[in-house]
């Protein structure tokens, strides 16, 4: 849960530091593979509820515009590679060598912290009022 709030924090601070106003957040769930190699207990038959408890984290974020859940390989793929083909920001971008892509984020409270430091304030996530 820590980390997916940090990665709400980090993606508001990313979107200002652009200038964007907004975010479309893309949540992608392989239902054959619901899981990390860490995270065994989230199973085929019960991700579902896991996915409902994090759900909200997502919401959270005080630039979200939109919010979809794709369950479908194919379909997130297709997805990704539109606005890869539109130039659309997207993180983590297809710029990344495709090896840590989708692997590896870093998630740290380095840009956090360098946000503070310029700015003195981090976005403050808001209640996922809209869910």
């Amino acid at each position: 849960m820590g980390d997916l709030l940090t990665n709400q924090v980090n993606l508001a601070i990313m979107a200002r530091s652009r200038g964007f106003e907004h975010v479309d957040i893309i949540v992608m769930v392989n239902p054959d593979r619901p899981s990390a190699r860490q995270q065994t207990f989230v199973t085929r038959a019960n991700y579902i509820a896991h996915l409902d408890n994090v759900m909200p984290v997502f919401a959270c974020n005080p630039l979200l515009r939109s919010l979809q859940l794709v369950r479908d390989v194919q379909t997130f793929n297709f997805m990704v590679a539109l606005h890869h083909r539109n130039q659309a920001p997207m993180w983590p971008d297809l710029q990344r060598p495709i090896s840590r892509c989708g692997r590896t984020f870093q998630i740290d409270h380095g840009r956090i912290n360098a946000f503070h430091a310029r700015h003195g304030h981090i976005p403050q996530l808001v209640g996922p009022a809209r869910l």
